[in-house]
């Protein structure tokens, strides 16, 4: 079969019911890899017509062809949210459908308070199933605690009597489906795209999760034509078993791994998802999808029994590109990229050694990465896994096991050499030459190292500042600038002022900070840095006061507030924060039990650390009850007991129970037993426990951590 050629014009798109409705053998043939002429007069026809879309599923086609709608999921939605347009839910002003799905519709709306506009997806209740609530619970609870610029944002999930809805920030640019289907694409806009997918599909794997439906339709695009991962409605945990004997096949044929498809045997991991990115990035350089092959049992590719196809790749850059693509498609999981922050580092070697010509690309298009211009005679001089490795700087040590290590400070007294003066990150990446631009971060890693910290490269594209208990100044924090990726900061005991952490490059989104003289007027003005979403803050001297100037514009997605001055009055403030997923209030004593419960209002909700507060049985009941959480900490809390414990019973999502030195006996714990994705009970200092039996009695797979 003879593909497009990269670059080559494409027959006219048809748009809206310009043409009539084919019949069945012409649907049949569309969704076969069969050459068409109206290919996509078919494809434009079939997203915009209902009818056809319907006969469709009614017909019960095999899923292959079900499944290739690339521009817009097919099905039916009820009338009731059909007349969503023009009313209010919840907070938000709907003004018009944007979208529909076989379960439910996105609408494009407005906060009715701040003005955001805001995409805002909704379940209709006849299709409120069982599995459609826990697909629906699954992904906002998945999207709520990732913070990533290639990423779509979850900012708020609520229900009404009649509807359950998402909200998500609001992407101007449509699908990428879309804009493959309108043109093709110039290879720096293919490389810069493929880019940002694989870096926003590692953050999805750093943070323990597959996406398993990496498809040009749940690729959204921002006004700039920047690429967002999104729809996370069969993503999975990477604790939850998904092994080589799994016979349901949950995908879309012609962008789902083989091992997906049971083609081939392996579990289904990270490797899965980057044979997705590489089907993506074979539709951008083809414009059409992986070929499939129908058999009376299932869907598979082609490329087990035949050669993959050519692509007429014209350029050395499409050359790069498609032997990427050939590298993420392969066959066996093994023998392809074992990463997506590989895929991302290759596509980054592409853009930043190719003097990319005027006319490359479309005058539109996403934000490239930085371009030096260098010859193309590089790309045969040097090899381009040293420039992936040159660019590259694994960390072996995760974060987790660095916080709260004691770190080699400067002596009292000892001052290290002053760094000079940094250009602005725009002066860098605009007018200083690489090696500059080199020079001045090996000067910023030096003085970091004096100073008895480091950056490490938690993966791919961020990267992460580690200077606890350092003697680093403000001065040492303007000099970042040089490192406009970095986006987590661990400043935990430190002397740095209000002025330092706002002149901290802009990506920064997570800060920890620990014990810190910050004002109530440095909080509130920290604040507004929009991007920070995760704060770690400690000690009596964090009140109340300080708590609601931070919490004032409510962007908080994870806080932490250990052993501070609290008193109930500060869940008002917390309360604010609507996408708040993660927090942490251990050694809060004067926080009340009724003041706890009202923590069930925070509909995304999943780690909540109680250590060493008024929590009681009724206070865990009502949280339960209304919050899927993944991981509680109860440790020392003396309002928990066996009955309390009984209030878990029902969580089916708890992963991780800390009960340290808790009033508990062997039947409490043992009444856990059931619950399906428990993993690990921290019960240190519980002295009445008979860990021996209970290591007889519980699951193989609880592991029960009784040291510290």
């Amino acid at each position: 079969m003879r593909l497009p050629a990269l670059g080559s014009p494409k027959p006219a798109v048809v748009n809206d019911f310009s043409m009539p409705c084919p019949s069945i053998d012409t649907l049949q043939a569309w969704a076969s890899p069969r050459v068409l002429k109206n290919r996509h007069q078919i494809t434009e026809h079939v997203a915009n017509c209902r009818k056809c879309s319907q006969r469709l599923v009614d017909w019960q086609l095999p899923l292959s062809q079900r499944a290739a709608v690339t521009t817009q999921d097919t099905g039916s939605f009820p009338d009731s949210a059909d007349a969503l347009t023009g009313q209010t839910l919840g907070k938000y002003e709907i003004f018009e459908q944007v979208g529909r799905g076989s379960a439910g519709i996105v609408y494009r709306g407005q906060h009715s308070t701040t003005g955001r506009i805001v995409a805002i997806k909704v379940l209709a209740p006849k299709h409120a199933t069982t599995v459609n609530l826990r697909h629906w619970q699954r992904e906002s609870r998945l999207v709520a605690r990732i913070s990533h610029p290639h990423v779509i944002q979850i900012l708020d999930a609520d229900r009404t009597e009649a509807f359950e809805y998402i909200v998500f920030e609001w992407l101007g640019g449509g699908s990428l489906s879309n804009r493959i289907n309108r043109s093709p694409l110039q290879p720096q806009m293919i490389a810069t795209l493929l880019e940002q997918i694989a870096s926003g599909c590692e953050a999805l794997h750093s943070h323990n999760i597959l996406h398993l439906d990496i498809k040009p339709n749940n690729i959204l695009l921002d006004d700039q034509l920047n690429a967002k991962l999104a729809d996370f409605g069969i993503s999975r945990s990477m604790s939850e078993t998904i092994s080589e004997e799994t016979t349901q096949i949950v995908g879309t044929p012609g962008f789902m791994s083989p091992e997906q498809e049971g083609l081939v045997k392996g579990a289904i991991n990270v490797t899965s998802d980057v044979y997705g990115i590489g089907a993506v990035l074979y539709a951008m350089l083809t414009g059409v999808h992986v070929p499939l092959r129908s058999t009376d049992s299932q869907t598979t590719r082609q490329a087990d029994k035949h050669p993959f196809p050519n692509l007429d790749g014209k350029t050395p850059q499409a050359d790069g590109l498609e032997a990427i693509c050939r590298k993420c498609l392969e066959l066996a999981p093994s023998a392809r990229y074992q990463s997506a922050g590989e895929i991302a580092a290759a596509a980054r070697c592409i853009l930043e050694t190719t003097a990319w010509a005027p006319n490359s690309g479309p005058a539109e298009g996403p934000t490239p990465s930085k371009h030096y211009g260098l010859k193309l005679a590089l790309l045969v001089a040097i090899p381009c896994s040293l420039l992936i490795l040159a660019n590259m700087m694994p960390s072996s040590v995760p974060p987790a096991q660095l916080v709260g290590q004691p770190s080699n400070a400067l002596p009292a007294g000892h001052t290290a050499p002053p760094m000079p003066p940094a250009q602005s990150p725009t002066e860098l990446t605009m007018t200083t030459p690489a090696s500059s631009l080199a020079i001045q971060q090996e000067r910023v890693r030096r003085r970091i190292s004096e100073l008895g910290g480091s950056l490490a490269r938690e993966y791919a594209d961020e990267l992460v500042l580690y200077l606890n208990d350092s003697q680093v100044t403000d001065e040492d924090l303007k000099s970042l600038s040089v490192f406009p990726e970095l986006t987590v900061a661990f400043l935990q005991n430190t002397q740095v002022s209000i002025e330092g952490l706002m002149s901290l490059p802009p990506k920064v989104n997570h800060l920890s900070l620990g014990q810190t003289d910050l004002s109530e007027a440095d909080f509130a003005r920290l604040a507004t840095r929009q991007k920070i979403e995760v704060i770690f803050l400690t000690g009596s001297q964090i009140d109340d006061r300080k708590v609601a100037a931070l919490c004032q514009f409510g962007q908080l997605a994870e806080i932490t507030l250990q052993g501070t001055s609290l008193t109930d009055q500060a869940i008002d403030s917390l309360m604010r924060c609507r996408s708040l997923s993660g927090l942490v209030l251990n050694n809060n004593t004067a926080l009340s039990a009724a003041a706890l419960s009202r923590l069930a209002e925070l509909p995304l909700l999943q780690y909540l650390h109680l250590g060493g507060t008024g929590v009681d049985e009724s206070t865990l009941s009502a949280i339960v009850e209304k919050c899927d959480l993944i991981e509680i900490g109860l440790s020392g809390c003396t309002g928990i007991n066996d009955n309390a414990l009984a209030k878990l019973e029902n969580c089916e999502s708890l992963h991780t129970l800390f009960l340290d030195s808790c009033r508990i006996s062997d039947a409490g714990i043992l009444s856990l037993s059931a619950l399906p994705e428990l993993t690990r009970i921290y019960v240190r200092d519980n002295k009445d426990l008979d860990f021996a039996k209970l290591r007889e009695k519980l699951p193989p797979d609880i592991q029960l951590i009784s040291k510290w």
